[in-house]
């Protein structure tokens, strides 16, 4: 009998433990959301979105594929995490456009392979219209 109420006891401490788990990562959640809400209230995703889809078959290719993206993109994650690819520019030229397609080709390798709620895959974009 005792042997019961101490694995009941321990089986309801697990549930508790991941309920509480489940709440403050959600709270975590929302606390960032509120974060980025704050510094950013402009919604950068639906930009990105928007601009994406103005990109026809073959647009940008010129760029995503030569030199300076393809080496940055394939460093090893060990080697640098945190990446920044820096595109300077005049007013006008499609800097924009053109960052989104580098955005959604590096969320299409990431969360690909990797769960689309992992924390430490993310892109930021500061453009400036």
């Amino acid at each position: 009998m005792t042997s019961q109420v101490i694995q009941e006891t321990k089986d309801i401490t697990v549930l508790n433990q991941k309920g509480i788990e489940q709440i403050v990562q959600h709270l975590n959640q929302k606390d960032r959301l509120d974060l980025m809400k704050w510094i950013s209230p402009t919604n950068t995703a639906m930009k990105q979105d928007d601009k994406l889809k103005l990109w026809l078959n073959g647009t940008g290719r010129w760029f995503l594929e030569p030199n300076e993206f393809v080496p940055w993109s394939n460093q090893d994650q060990d080697q640098t995490m945190w990446r920044t690819l820096f595109c300077p520019s005049a007013p006008g030229t499609g800097k924009t456009l053109m960052i989104s397609g580098v955005i959604g080709e590096i969320q299409i390798v990431a969360y690909g392979t990797i769960v689309r709620s992992d924390w430490r895959i993310s892109t930021a974009t500061i453009a400036r219209d």
